[in-house]
């Protein structure tokens, strides 16, 4: 598929998962107001973080050596099944034991405990599976999947705050949809894909090539991320709870600036990684 075409492909879909995913932080932050909307936001620029650091960012090397073919997709697949359910054991263990140090604003432990699994779980999958979706030049199926989603999620939130369900499980209905966003991708790509034949793992090599790539581009996106965010943690310690909401929905619109070149990156990177082209 010509260049221009994917890249007319990538901002139509994405795109069209973006202005759902606007649309869901209006409904969010008009439901539950600047105060609710802002700790759950916290909530997950912190959660954003933790799944960065104990992925390793593994979703960058999965898409780059699928799509460079330098190891076998089956090998590269069944290494993703394998380090999830790893991750999912230790995510589930770690959240149970450092809930309690979590912003405890309108939730208790347990109910932290649920927001951290969910979204860490689920914002993986999603990483991962969409990234794969753009190695096979299909910009349609992940970004589509996750739009219908995020309105399916507002449509829910709406109907729930009308029938008096309360901020707090608002909040939990939306952390919630994040592993169903991601569970949701992962077994579309599966069921359209079909990938993996025989379970089979890549050897001590390859392993560490994944592993390598990933620790670059772990370090690069942990410093933009602290670049992006890391005022959140001033705001938190300095200002009121409202004005950390909309400290952060206006640092959300800033950040729309930066959908244009990701997008760019997102056409460019499959093509640029496989060793034929």
């Amino acid at each position: 598929m010509q260049f221009k075409q994917l890249l007319r492909q990538g901002i139509v879909w994405r795109g069209l998962y973006l202005i759902t995913l606007f649309a869901l932080n209006i409904v969010m932050s008009r439901l539950l107001q600047a105060e609710v909307s802002g700790w759950a936001n916290y909530l997950t620029t912190i959660f954003f973080l933790i799944t960065l650091l104990i992925s390793v960012n593994i979703e960058s090397g999965v898409a780059y050596y699928v799509a460079s073919k330098l190891i076998p997709r089956q090998a590269v697949l069944s290494f993703v099944v394998a380090a999830f359910a790893i991750i999912t054991v230790l995510v589930t263990v770690g959240m149970f034991a450092c809930a309690s140090y979590l912003p405890q604003a309108n939730a208790t432990s347990a109910l932290l405990t649920i927001f951290g699994i969910t979204f860490i779980l689920g914002t993986l999958l999603s990483n991962i599976f969409l990234g794969l979706f753009q190695v096979e030049e299909d910009f349609f199926s992940g970004n589509v999947m996750m739009a219908c989603v995020n309105v399916i999620l507002c449509v829910a939130l709406v109907v729930l705050y009308w029938l008096g369900a309360s901020k707090t499980y608002l909040v939990l209905t939306y952390f919630s949809f994040f592993l169903v966003q991601g569970l949701a991708v992962a077994g579309y790509y599966f069921f359209k894909i079909k990938p993996i034949q025989k379970f089979t793992l890549p050897n001590t090599k390859q392993t560490s090539w994944l592993f390598r790539y990933s620790l670059l581009a772990l370090v690069g996106n942990v410093v933009f991320f602290f670049v992006n965010r890391v005022d959140f943690w001033f705001v938190d310690e300095y200002c009121t709870a409202s004005d950390l909401g909309n400290y952060i929905q206006a640092s959300k619109t800033v950040q729309l600036l930066l959908v244009l070149p990701q997008i760019f990156a997102s056409v460019v990177f499959p093509k640029s990684a496989d060793s034929k082209a």
